[in-house]
């Protein structure tokens, strides 16, 4: 009883974080995506990606974050795809902070983190402080919800020690 309401608790945990977190993966590519020239205003702003690079990764970001995002909602119904998402959302997340914390070491803290491409979203400081929280938040959502998978029964035994 106890076991599954852990798995219960865990499978709602994640459930609520992967759908916001789908939700705002999605927004902030497609938002990227449909204003591009203001995002590739922003990264070249940041002055610390090569002039080379900036269109690729102007390019790149949206879509990685789309896909990121649609893998989350899948998530949501094939629950072992969770430890996946989860480990890829972070490892995005705390690239995108350790870039944020990077301009705003070089002395650009005003400037903004260009997260939603056109829209107020903080700073680069508060996006890079920001990122860091969402990464803790999705690591635990994502090993609730990988807890919280079905494991056979046959599995069970035949690990189990004798």
């Amino acid at each position: 009883m106890k076991n599954r309401f852990v798995r219960v608790l865990g499978r709602a945990a994640w459930s609520v974080v992967a759908a916001g977190f789908a939700y705002v993966f999605i927004a902030s590519g497609v938002r990227k995506l449909t204003d591009a020239s203001t995002f590739y205003s922003s990264l070249r702003g940041f002055a610390l990606i090569p002039e080379a690079m900036i269109r690729p990764v102007s390019f790149w970001i949206p879509i990685i974050e789309c896909v990121l995002g649609a893998m989350l909602a899948v998530s949501l119904v094939w629950i072992r795809l969770a430890a996946l998402a989860s480990s890829a959302c972070v490892g995005v997340l705390l690239g995108f902070a350790a870039f944020l914390s990077c301009v705003a070491i070089l002395g650009d803290t005003d400037l903004p983190c260009g997260c939603l491409a056109g829209e107020s979203s903080g700073t680069v400081l508060q996006g890079a402080v920001r990122n860091a929280g969402f990464s803790i938040i999705l690591m635990l959502a994502g090993l609730a919800g990988w807890n919280a998978r079905e494991v056979p029964d046959q599995v069970r035994t035949s690990c189990s020690v004798r």
